[in-house]
């Protein structure tokens, strides 16, 4: 497997190998390196053996390392320049040739285009390093230099710096050529220009033989002179005209040239170049597709003869390697050595944060890992110089604050577009208390008015967009229609930046005690939960999940009571029968079952229903919202005919124990705000191990997401049949909690079991409980409501359901066609619209309503707005009424104040039907 050293101080510049091992990183482009080189060497000998110039023409010599910026290329090319130098001196692992092995390459030349001042150019750089190389051994050694050898070379430099000199000053050189004074003096002078690259390769062949006197050891020679340029792209300016330096005069056969390059970067400077060239024929084809391709495939083909394909070695993708690490560090982050890149920067955050994410699935990409080098080793630099806290205090919070700097600027801001940063901008500057608002709005943006995707239930849940559920429902949601990499990255992005807050919040909040409640609410799974477990069918509602579900109060309250822990209820005890129905048809909490001697047994009941079920509200824009409000109001109304259990609820309620107990209205019961802080304290004492496992989900969407994921895939019991086969799918949810949990490496908690205080000790202070099956609790719910379906005994249960859920769908329906401007055209008729009705009937006006509706739909899609003076709000909320008077009575009439509220929209309808027709 591939390794990357990482050496603290390092991290900002060039690492070059002092001696390359099979394991190292770049180990395969080296051996590509030495084959093309091997080729190199071979072809260069065979045009040597060629007499007739007339067929031949010099082997292209260029290898280059390709990358993008900090992908390791500068230090690839140095570190294999390095290992050339060191050949037959160290054993190595590459399979040299002979000659190549036999060669000292000592005499190289480094360049760094970015120094180019557009004055000097590649050949002076060569021609000094030339010069500066032999004075420097003749001055060690002069008596190893013959001095007729020493002038010839002499001789060599100063006529390719005078061939050079004429061919830099230009105007000079066009004037002496036109100059009607001219003579065989200048004649001679312009052809030793035109012979500059056969003077410098003369020049370099004496200087190699020279240099072999005083540098090489026995059985070795001096036989090219090696030329490494860096980052040749990066001098814009001047990327073209040292290009052409290289194709004129360096292709020689006694020379070698090394490139670190970005190709894509030097081909716009060619493009550029080209521009600049044929800025006539431009002008005369403005914004020509052909014109424009032309010039791309003039440059790239003139980069293909320069930098051929064949010898462009591609740097790696660090994400799409398999490798491993070696910290060179101290002792706390050795530990980490061996590990693929991927489990070791997960690993180290989760030892120095406390954020936990999840591997990526095999096969697909982990956004968590840099594509560059340099990236990745400052990223692990970064986690390296985190101190690993020994617990939860200053630590961990001061290592999340420095993570989230570091993702905001570097990964987040530097790798999202930016009109999708920029958008972002609200959610990442705004407070806790409006973040999930300002996130929702932000995910609905993306999506374009899209319509988002259903969920395996009867019917759509909503959570209130305060809650991390409606988070996490819209990352959902927009995964599942923008499948573009940078929009996946951007939506992994946003769940760490989810984990960074959360985990940020939680630990300054826990110095005083409490849970992030404005960030997650008490929903904080999402709708994802409804397909965590196998749906059942139910007569006349489809499928309904297991994972939430609805049911009547009074039904779920009979459960609780029957499976309290003892003393048990009775089906005649008076306590099943706690709920009554006063003068305005609102459900309450009869007073004359709150006393001393029941608070206990309704104190373990209500803490149940705190618990494990949310109030649901219908709203008038057609949707179901589950809240988490306190299910009795102060005055002991009820605040929902109708709850929705959830194993989400059970989830939420641990991470905010604090808040479900406040849920469950102990003070009603007559307990005081002294004996309902014991009981708090109490609950989180026995049940800490399950709500410690509680939180870590929540506060880490990336495995809270993921863990639903596998419950998905491995929820159903094909063991589990008749009676209990709920009860054992509850139970398998479980089990696939506790299996994830292990994958993760996690701590591993029994969580189908809830301890629950049941009454007071003799002992002042003491509390006795009782462990109760929460999958049997839940079970016996989910039972009970397909009883009021199936039973043939409880038609009007049956009936009041299904008429809500239809209710609840005309609604949706309705609220569709009139809250967004249409994106495909109305199908069928569009009916009048009368201002004046003489029928007022509910089931009349609720007709003509939908053909506003209908109208409306027609309207937004061929004008892209809405007609003048419409109020959709005020049009949901009179349909909503009128659909609840219909379900009680079809025949029924709507009130005064709702039939003016009609003929106004009819009036919009009409006089936008007039206007068009003018």
């Amino acid at each position: 497997m591939r390794k990357i050293k990482i050496i603290k101080g390092q991290n900002f510049g060039i690492h070059v190998e002092k001696k390359i091992e099979k394991e190292n990183f770049f180990f395969h482009e080296y051996e590509m390196a030495v084959e093309y080189l091997n080729h190199i060497w071979d072809s260069q000998t065979a045009c040597l053996q060629v007499q007739d110039d007339l067929f031949v023409e010099n082997p292209n010599n260029v290898i280059a390392f390709c990358g993008e910026r900090g992908s390791g290329k500068s230090s690839a090319m140095l570190s294999f320049i390095n290992a050339l130098r060191q050949v037959g001196k160290n054993d190595d692992e590459f399979d040299f040739s002979n000659p190549v092995r036999n060669n000292n390459w000592d005499s190289k030349v480094i360049i760094d285009p970015s120094a180019f001042d557009g004055v000097h150019n590649i050949v002076d750089i060569v021609l000094a390093h030339i010069f500066q190389s032999f004075n420097d051994a003749y001055q060690e050694d002069n008596q190893s230099f013959d001095k007729y050898d020493r002038e010839r070379l002499y001789k060599l430099m100063a006529k390719v710096y005078k061939n050079l000199s004429i061919i830099k000053n230009k105007e000079k050189m066009v004037d002496d050529e036109y100059d009607e004074a001219g003579n065989i003096a200048k004649l001679q002078k312009l052809g030793e220009s035109t012979q500059l690259k056969k003077t410098l390769g003369e020049l370099i062949n004496a200087y190699l033989e020279m240099i072999s006197k005083v540098k090489c050891r026995q059985g070795q020679k001096c036989e090219k002179l090696l030329i490494a340029i860096d980052d040749l792209d990066l001098c814009n300016e001047h990327a073209y005209e040292m290009a052409e330096q290289i194709r004129k005069y360096l292709i020689l056969p006694n020379v070698i040239i090394f490139m670190a390059i970005k190709i894509d970067q030097l081909k716009l400077g060619i493009e550029e170049k080209n521009r600049k060239d044929f800025k006539n024929v431009i002008a005369g084809h403005l914004n020509s597709e052909t014109i424009a391709s032309e010039i791309s495939d003039m440059s790239q083909r003139y980069l293909t003869k320069l930098i051929p394909v064949a010898r462009r070695i591609s740097l790696p993708n660090l994400n799409a390697m398999d490798f491993c690490l070696e910290i060179d560090e101290e002792a706390e982050n050795r530990n980490l050595n061996n590990f693929n890149a991927e489990k070791t920067i997960l690993k180290m955050i989760r030892e120095k944060t406390g954020m936990i994410f999840c591997e990526a699935i095999e096969n697909n990409y982990s956004y968590f890992v840099p594509e560059n080098m340099r990236e990745f080793v400052n990223f692990i630099i970064l986690l390296c110089g985190m101190k690993t806290p020994w617990s939860l205090a200053e630590g961990y919070l001061q290592n999340i604050r420095d993570f989230k700097e570091y993702f905001i600027n570097e990964m987040l801001k530097a790798k999202i577009v930016e009109t999708r940063f920029n958008g972002l901008k609200e959610v990442l500057d705004s407070d806790n208390n409006t973040k999930n608002h300002n996130m929702k709005v932000y995910l609905d943006n993306l999506l374009l008015n899209s319509f988002r995707g259903a969920t395996a239930t009867g019917f759509q849940y909503d959570y209130p967009e305060t809650s991390l559920g409606a988070v996490i429902d819209g990352l959902n949601n927009v995964a599942a229609y923008l499948t573009k990499k940078e929009d996946q990255r951007l939506l992994y992005y946003l769940r760490i930046y989810y984990t960074i807050i959360l985990n940020q919040s939680f630990l300054e909040k826990k110095k005083i005690g409490s849970f992030p409640d404005e960030l997650t609410g008490s929903f904080i799974l999402g709708s994802k939960i409804n397909v965590a477990m196998p749906a059942s069918i139910m007569n006349n509602a489809g499928y309904v999940s297991r994972g939430r579900f609805i049911i009547d109060i009074k039904k779920c309250w009979e459960v609780i009571c029957n499976k309290m822990p003892l003393p048990k209820f009775s089906l005649e005890d008076e306590l099943i029968d706690v709920f009554s129905v006063n003068k305005y048809n609102r459900l309450y909490v009869k007073g004359t079952v709150i006393n001393e001697d029941n608070k206990w047994r309704l104190a373990s009941g209500w803490i149940l229903m705190a618990t494990l079920v949310s109030s649901i509200n219908y709203a008038a824009d057609g949707k179901t919202y589950v809240l988490d409000v306190p299910f009795i109001y102060e005055n002991r109304l009820v605040y929902s005919v109708w709850v929705s259990p959830s194993v989400e609820n059970f989830f939420g309620a641990l991470c905010n124990m604090e808040k479900t107990v406040e849920n469950a209205c102990l003070q009603l019961l007559g307990f005081s705000q002294k004996d309902v802080e014991n009981i708090l304290k109490k609950i989180i004492a026995e049940n800490e191990k399950i709500i410690n496992v509680a939180r870590k989900i929540a506060l880490n969407p990336d495995l809270s997401m993921r863990l639903l994921e596998y419950c998905q895939k491995k929820r159903d019991d094909k063991d589990s049949q008749g009676e209990l086969r709920t009860y054992q799918l509850y139970k398998k949810f479980f089990k696939n909690v506790q299996s994830f949990l292990l994958d993760e490496k996690l701590e591993v908690v029994d969580m189908t079991t809830l301890w629950i205080p049941i009454e007071e000790s003799a002992e002042e202070g003491k509390l006795i409980g009782e462990k109760v099956d929460i999958c049997e609790l839940y079970a016996e719910m989910y039972e009970s409501q397909r009883e009021s379906f199936i039973s043939q005994n409880d038609d009007n249960s049956r009936n009041d359901f299904i008429e809500k859920i239809d209710g609840q769908k005309l609604k949706q329906n309705f609220s569709l066609k009139v809250t967004n401007v249409a994106r495909t055209a109305h199908e069928g008729k569009i009916n009048s619209i009368p201002t004046s009705l003489r029928n007022k009937t509910t089931e009349w006006v609720k007709k003509k309503l939908e053909d506003i509706a209908d109208y409306i739909e027609d309207y937004s899609y061929k004008n892209n707005t809405f007609p003048v003076g419409f109020e959709k709000n005020l049009l949901i909320q009179l349909y909503s009424e009128v659909v609840d008077l219909y379900m009680q009575n079809p025949k029924s009439e709507i009130s005064v104040k709702q039939y003016e509220t009609y003929k106004k929209f009819a009036r919009i309808v009409n006089q936008s039907v007039s206007s068009k027709g003018e």
